[in-house]
């Protein structure tokens, strides 16, 4: 409304002052074309992360309960199927995938192929993301988390900053969060450790293991590896 209002001053004043015509039948073009552009690229609706973070908590709460009830190990491995992306808790301490990832509820002959497999929070970010990035993502562990920290900050603005470090001899990468959206990075599948862990598994075409998560005041420490699935075939299908 105020572009649209600066349009239609500059316009009335161009056709009086004759002048400064030119100049001012320019701005009100200006501000015309402006105006429009901002009325369709403006969303329809703004929701605040507070409302996401309140739909959130109580979803991630109730699933730590139940992972704890059902005495699942604190391992969280992301892997890619052919029925999509999913995030897989042993009950035993294992990187031992079973043959099938399908069922919510894995249950195999050990407590190493037995546990839970979910749609991670982060798989539909991905698939976003993957549909507006331009040209086909780097497969390179370096580029491919570059790429990815530039969708959590600049696109999705879920983080102030992320700073990378990867340590390429032990097939880890650590990401530094300033300022995280929906809370704790710590929760169970939280939205930017599960979008970081499903793109690199994605990216790298290999299952990765979120293997450490350190939560601050205001940052946070995520270290992801995929060292024990670097030289195998081991992949769930």
């Amino acid at each position: 409304m105020g572009l649209a209002g600066v349009s239609i001053v500059a316009g009335g004043a161009g056709v009086v002052i004759t002048a400064a015509q030119q100049l001012l039948f320019a701005l009100a073009g200006i501000g015309a074309f402006a105006a429009v552009l901002t009325w369709y690229l403006t969303p329809e609706q703004f929701i605040p992360v507070e409302i996401g973070e309140a739909i959130y908590e109580p979803l991630a709460a109730n699933l730590t309960e139940i992972s704890g009830e059902l005495g699942l190990s604190g391992t969280r491995i992301y892997v890619e199927t052919e029925e999509g992306s999913r995030l897989y808790i042993p009950e035993g301490s294992t990187t031992d995938l079973p043959e099938s990832l399908t069922n919510v509820f894995v249950v195999g002959d050990s407590p190493q192929t037995t546990g839970i497999a979910l749609q991670p929070s982060g798989s539909q970010l991905v698939d976003e993301f993957v549909q507006t990035h331009t040209g086909t993502l780097p497969e390179t562990p370096a580029a491919l988390s570059a790429h990815l920290v530039e969708g959590l900050v600049e696109g999705f603005e879920l983080a102030t900053a992320i700073e990378t470090d990867i340590t390429a001899e032990q097939h880890q990468l650590i990401f530094e969060i300033t300022d995280a959206q929906f809370g704790p990075v710590s929760r169970f599948d939280h939205p930017i450790q599960s979008f970081l862990a499903v793109g690199l598994a994605r990216g790298l075409d290999t299952p990765v293991i979120v293997e450490q998560v350190r939560t601050d005041a205001d940052t946070a420490t995520i270290a992801i590896e995929w060292a024990e699935f670097a030289d195998t075939e081991n992949q769930a299908t």
